[in-house]
């Protein structure tokens, strides 16, 4: 149960740097927040709201206190574990939303603030708030609201940096599955912004003949047995044309969707090879979506998975095409040669000899 504790003047409730173990509900009286501008240069303050939680964020995301929390003139205030903050917002939904909303104020705020300072935009941010507020509910246990966050998440933010990830976490808690211990958290999205910065001017810029190229790959072979298993939505040849006409009409977020949805349809989980052939056709078209990160992240599962797999010359090929994008060019070189070692020398080989011979001078 929430407790309630009644603060004299003066009382500190938490230091900047404390231990995250508890979030607050200020009910009466007067609470201020203090710390350091993002320049380091003078001392800010924060009126905390009736009615308003504080220290949430630092909870929640599990690092230090961020300010120092300062009662003036008396305070009463409740003070919950995060477990009873986490059980209160699945009663109620809007509370989500309305922290969401007082991230938004005050990220936009910080954000604006960095930028100045490291002139990049690739900090913390809205999205980021809302991102970690969803984690922290599924890493708890709490699958249901998690799964509220991020569908939220993706209607705000439908093309947002987080979004193959929010997808990804979608279906695991629709799944009822639990959170994945091998991804990479959240902050280390945010923590080399230089490096991100120059990751998202590739991502931007990339390199029009490679990717006009990515547009004449190979589509995948026929395959009897995947036939027969995805028959009762689409067939391959209707699948393959489905996909492919959304390439080319450069919808190739709509031919993704599909993938996932098929993906999360009862009828194919079960089957090895529709698993097999989802893993490597999500690393295509991110690579056509220019999520290059991501598709790389797919793409090499499907090497690991499965190193005799179908798709496994097609797979090395765009991992190489891939690594050539982003200026990785020993990495490039390194899985042209992988596709040339595989037999017969078809149209995949003449590609990968042609684009190894090309950087042969880089």
């Amino acid at each position: 149960m929430p407790t309630i504790k009644e603060y004299p003047k003066g009382a500190i409730i938490y230091f900047e740097g404390d231990k995250s173990d508890y979030i607050y509900l200020l009910q009466s009286g007067q609470v201020i927040l203090i710390y350091t501008s993002l320049d380091g240069e003078k001392e800010e303050k924060y009126n905390v709201k009736i009615g308003e939680f504080f220290g949430v964020k630092s909870t929640l995301g599990k690092y230090p206190r961020e300010e120092t929390a300062q009662v003036v003139g008396g305070a009463r205030i409740v003070i919950l574990r995060p477990d009873e903050f986490q059980q209160m917002a699945f009663k109620n939904t809007r509370l989500v939303l309305q922290m969401s909303k007082v991230f938004s104020k005050e990220l936009r705020q910080i954000h604006s603030k960095i930028r100045e300072i490291l002139k990049v935009d690739t900090v913390k941010d809205p999205e980021y708030e809302l991102m970690n507020v969803g984690e922290s509910f599924y890493m708890s246990g709490n699958l249901e609201h998690a799964q509220y966050v991020f569908e939220k998440y993706l209607y705000h933010y439908p093309n947002g940096k987080f979004k193959e990830r929010a997808e990804m976490l979608l279906l695991k808690t629709r799944k009822g599955e639990t959170y994945p211990i091998d991804i990479p958290s959240l902050e280390t999205y945010v923590s080399k912004l230089m490096s991100a910065y120059e990751e998202e001017q590739i991502r931007e810029t990339g390199l029009s003949m490679v990717d006009n190229d990515l547009f004449q790959m190979p589509a995948i072979e026929e395959n009897d047995s995947l036939e027969k298993s995805i028959h009762k939505l689409f067939s391959v040849d209707e699948l393959r044309e489905k996909i492919e006409v959304f390439v080319q009409n450069n919808q190739i977020k709509d031919a993704y969707d599909l993938i996932l949805e098929l993906e999360n349809s009862k009828d194919y989980q079960n089957d090895p090879k529709i698993i097999e052939y989802f893993l490597y056709e999500k690393g295509r078209l991110l690579i056509l979506l220019k999520n290059y990160k991501a598709a790389l992240e797919f793409l090499l599962k499907y090497l690991k998975d499965y190193p005799q797999g179908k798709f496994i010359k097609n797979a090395l090929l765009q991992v190489a095409i891939v690594f050539e994008i982003m200026k990785d060019y020993k990495k490039a070189k390194l899985f042209y040669e992988k596709v040339l070692m595989i037999k017969p020398n078809d149209e995949l080989s003449k590609q990968a000899q042609k684009r190894l011979e090309q950087l042969e001078n880089k």
